[in-house]
Formats: C-alpha cells, sequence, structure tokens
C-alpha cells in the first residue's frame, strides 16, 4: 500500500462548473478520478476566502483558532491598522497579514517531522517561503519582482520563468478579453510545466500543487460556466466562452500528465479552498447600514468635504503651504481620536456578501460599557435580522449571530462581534455609488467566493461514493496526514474524513491522534518593507479583495 500522496488545488473549483466539463467531454483527467473516487461538495470558512480558507487547510484549524479572517488585518482598534481612529462607522482594512502570522501544527510541518519528503507549490499563506524536507514555491503574496519565494534559495534559479501570477494590472477587469485570456494561459501553462518537472524529480511523499487559474477566470467569465446562466449571452460573446472552456481543457491536461506521472504509486486528492456562484447585483450601502443598526449615523467629516470636492489629498496639498505636515497630522490624528470616541462600532466587509460588526466597549477606549456589550449586541443582531427590502417585503440578512457560533478556539476575539450574512442577491458596499440603503449595480466581476468548494480523494482503500453531505475544509490536513499513515495532532479542529475509505482500510489503519498543541505565530505577519506591503494590497485591489 502506498503512503505517498498528491493533492492537486483548485482555487476557487466548485463541481458546478466542472460537472457539465465534465460530461461534456471536456476534462478526461478528472472524470478518471470522480470515476474511480470518493467526491463531496467542501464547506469553505467563513469568509469563504482564500487566506483563511488555505489557512484551514494548511492546519486543520478554524479562523477562530488560526486567527486569518482575511488577507488583511480586520480589527480596526489595533495598532497596526489603517484608519484605525478615522472619523467613520466603517472599518478599513489593515495591514496584509502573510504566512508568518499562522500558527501551527502545518501540514508541512508534520509531514517533515515525521520524515516524509514534501513538496508545496503555489499554496496560499506560505510566503515568506518555511523549512520544509523539500521544496516550496510560495504563492500570490510573494512580493512582485522578489527571488525570495524558494526553499531552498537555490530552487528559484531553476524557475528563471515561472510566473507566480497575472500582474493587477491583467486582474482588475479592465484589460481585453484577448489579453487577459493570453496571460492566463501563458501563466497557467508555465506552472503545470514547472510543477511536472518538480514532481518527476524524485519520489516525494507529499506533493501538494495549487492551480489559481480557476479563480481568476470564474471571476471575469462565471457566465459562461454556470449552466444556470447560459440565458445571460448571445452568440456575440461564443468566441470567448469557447476561449474560457478551453482554458480548461488545457488545465485537465496537466492534470492528466501529472496523474500519469503519479500512476498508482499515489493517491490523488482533489481541493478548492471555497466554490463560486454569482456575484450580486444589488449593494448594499454601509454607512447607511451603520446607521441602521444602531452605530451611527452622522456623516464622517472627510465624507462631507468630500462631497464640496476637497478630499484629504487636496487639503494637504493647498494647506500644506501655510502650516508644516506634522502639525498637520497631528491635528488629524487628535480629531480622529475625538470622533472615535463617539463611534459605537463599526462595520466591517469580510466578504461579498458576509460582513461583521465590532462593537466599541469602554475597555477599548469606546462609549460603550462593557456590562453593556452583550445587549447592544443582541439589539444590532435583532435590527439586522429585522431588514426588509421594502421594494420586494424580503428580509435582505439571512443570518446574524455573535462570533462564537461561528468560531471556536484561541484568536476568536480576533474576529467582529457580529458576524451576518445577506441574502446572496446581495452584497456589501463599503463605497456606495447612491444614497439609499440598496441600489442597483452592474459589478466588474460576474462571479464571486461561495461557500462550498470540492474535495475528491481517489486511490487504494478509498471507498466510490458521493455523498450529499458536505465535509469542512478544516478535515483536509486530518485526512491527508492519515493517508500518508501519520496521526493527527490533537490541535487540529477537523476530522479524518472517514466515510472516504472502505470499512476494511479503516479497520486495518485506524485513525491515530498526537498530542500536538496550538503554536501561536512568532510573528504578526510581518513585511520586510512597507513598500512591499503596499504592492501586495496593490495585488489584492486587482483580484477584488479590497476596494
Amino acid at each position: 500500500m502506498s503512503e505517498r500522496v498528491l493533492v492537486i488545488g483548485l482555487d476557487g473549483a466548485t463541481w458546478t462548473a466542472l460537472d457539465p466539463l465534465i460530461a461534456e467531454g471536456r476534462m478526461p483527467a478528472l472524470e478518471s478520478l470522480v470515476d474511480r473516487g470518493f467526491r463531496a461538495p467542501l464547506t469553505s470558512t467563513v469568509p469563504p476566502v482564500t487566506a483563511p480558507a488555505w489557512s484551514s487547510f494548511i492546519t486543520g484549524q478554524n479562523p477562530g483558532r488560526h486567527g486569518i479572517y482575511q488577507f488583511y488585518e480586520i480589527d480596526p482598534w489595533s495598532e497596526r491598522a489603517l484608519g484605525r481612529g478615522a472619523e467613520t462607522f466603517l472599518a478599513e482594512p489593515g495591514v496584509v497579514v502573510n504566512g508568518k502570522a499562522l500558527g501551527g501544527p502545518k501540514l508541512w510541518e508534520v509531514a517533515s517531522a515525521a520524515g516524509k519528503r514534501c513538496v508545496s507549490i503555489n499554496l496560499p499563506m506560505t510566503y515568506p517561503p518555511s523549512p520544509i524536507n523539500g521544496l516550496m514555491v510560495t504563492d500570490m503574496l510573494t512580493p512582485p519582482g522578489s527571488r525570495r519565494f524558494t526553499t531552498p534559495p537555490e530552487l528559484a534559479a531553476e524557475l528563471d520563468d515561472y510566473e507566480i501570477d497575472l500582474t493587477p494590472r491583467e486582474k482588475d477587469f479592465t484589460s481585453t478579453d484577448d489579453a487577459f485570456l493570453n496571460r492566463a494561459e501563458i501563466v497557467l501553462d508555465k506552472r503545470g510545466r514547472a510543477v511536472q518537472r518538480l514532481f518527476e524529480r524524485e519520489e516525494w511523499d507529499l506533493f501538494v500543487a495549487v492551480f489559481t487559474e480557476t479563480d481568476r477566470i470564474q471571476h471575469r467569465y462565471w457566465q459562461y460556466l454556470d449552466p444556470a446562466l447560459a440565458w445571460s449571452h448571445g452568440h456575440e460573446h461564443e468566441d470567448v466562452r469557447q476561449r474560457v472552456l478551453s482554458l480548461y481543457e488545457r488545465l485537465d491536461g496537466h492534470i492528466g500528465r501529472l496523474l500519469d506521472a503519479a500512476g498508482d504509486r499515489y493517491r490523488v486528492v482533489l481541493v478548492s479552498d471555497h466554490g463560486f456562484g454569482s456575484a450580486a447585483f444589488r449593494r448594499i450601502n454601509m454607512p447607511v447600514l451603520a446607521g441602521a443598526i444602531g452605530l451611527g449615523s452622522k456623516p464622517p467629516a472627510s465624507s462631507r468635504l468630500a462631497k464640496l470636492g476637497l478630499t484629504k489629498k487636496r487639503f494637504y496639498k493647498y494647506a500644506g503651504f501655510l502650516v508644516p505636515d506634522g502639525r498637520l497630522r497631528n491635528a488629524e490624528r487628535m480629531a480622529r481620536d475625538r470622533a472615535l470616541r463617539d463611534v459605537k462600532g463599526k462595520l466591517v466587509k469580510l466578504h461579498d456578501y458576509i460582513g461583521g460588526v465590532w462593537i466599541h466597549a469602554a475597555s477599548r477606549g469606546g462609549p460603550v460599557p462593557d456590562e453593556d456589550v452583550p445587549k447592544f449586541r443582541d439589539s444590532i443582531i435583532d435590527r439586522l435580522r429585522s431588514l426588509i427590502n421594502q421594494g420586494t417585503g424580503t428580509p435582505i440578512v439571512a443570518g446574524a449571530m455573535p462570533r462564537e457560533l461561528v468560531f471556536s478556539g484561541e484568536r476568536v476575539a480576533s474576529a467582529p462581534d457580529v458576524i451576518f450574512f445577506l441574502d446572496d442577491r446581495y452584497g456589501l458596499d463599503p463605497t456606495p455609488r447612491e444614497e439609499a440603503l440598496i441600489y442597483k449595480w452592474d459589478p466588474p466581476n460576474t462571479g464571486t467566493h461561495r461557500s462550498d468548494g470540492i474535495f475528491l480523494v481517489a486511490g487504494d482503500g478509498i471507498a466510490k461514493s458521493d455523498p450529499a453531505t458536505p465535509l469542512r475544509i478544516e478535515d483536509c490536513a486530518p485526512t491527508i496526514l492519515h493517508l500518508l499513515g501519520l496521526p493527527v495532532p490533537a490541535a487540529m479542529d477537523g476530522r479524518v474524513m472517514a466515510e472516504a475509505f472502505e470499512p476494511d482500510f479503516l479497520s486495518a489503519h485506524p485513525v491515530q491522534m498526537s498530542g500536538e498543541s496550538y503554536s501561536t505565530p512568532a510573528q504578526g505577519g510581518e513585511w520586510d518593507s512597507d513598500d512591499e506591503q503596499a504592492e501586495i494590497m496593490e495585488r489584492l485591489r486587482g483580484i477584488g479583495y479590497v476596494e
């Protein structure tokens, strides 16, 4: 029996898009895995975003334990957060997090410590590269132009034509279809060749390779991939549609070559960090929403000045001739701190349809007495649940609850006090185009993240079934460790997916646990320079994670 595991990650993949392509015969390699394996929908994290989701894949932990809730810090009271004293009821994104912010035990750490040879290629939340018993090539959080993206460092020289991702300009939905698709094909092929070359180098025990092109394509071209949207595009778009579908055929070719090289020496796991669905065409005005749930209703001074054409940039430009820059910034800081004292809470956009509310308790320097926080939290939840679209008479919010009902673990306090989910017909807008609570808007992207991703495992001892019950992304690391013949650390929230194995296999190979406990990160995700952090933030804006 082989204890080697090949993991193929398809960022954002969903059976909604893949099943029709399989049925049309466009993805024969993937079809062969489905025919001989166990597959299921895979429930992502809250929110279903790359950074927290792949962090949960790596650690087997929910965000309440590993502490990653977005690509950036979301705590508006943190010393590291941007705009923490801003005169607003919205929380602005803080510094971008990276792999340094992720505690352990991590999948490759456990496998390496057991003497397993490991490879990780393009797995999000791996920059900067970590020590590993094998090879590591980091992810989209690698600063553009950096040569520090591999373990060992000399591996970078072998990857001279490798590209980690499309550039921000190529992903911001303004490039032409031809330009975007041409570059997506080039980057995919470069990644596929590098993965194949490293896979064939020697006998690895654990080989993880993530293809992110599926996510990039689905953000822009979801209407061509969801059968329910076939009515939305005419024959004039058929050339673009065929090119989109051919990119999935191209991806399947790379998967097929990997499977051929793996043969029966490896069990194969196919996984995505989240799924996909249609982007919402109705937007929720977040400043108005803040007033509706009791956080406040006074528009920020900066917004009132902006309506007069006086932005902060212009103010500094003209007032800078009269007042020293240091005094201007000190005055701004004092004004922001005074304004913050009156802010009862802040809204944060965790994802397009998922929001959070931070309550500004007295212990944080705010106006809400600590003993009143539970009551104020419950009133916010009640107001969220009672929000109605007056035009249709239907609720806007599908669910709202305290963070403790969503997350568990040592870092739950890093999450907003309240988590809420919009009906999937709506999306949150922190920079509203209109003054109404609800308004229509044509998003630049047709697809957005949804919770249900994919999971598939094939090989010896695997049950050939298709359960309807979704599994959790936290279950991936324990299951992969079990496939490697290793015990599962007690610090992992996930479980070994027992239903994926044949009963005889489980009897012969019972699940074992180790006493390894959760370890906090040694560093908080610091970057080598502010320029690096700014470059990565710009990359996230290009994909739409930051507005």
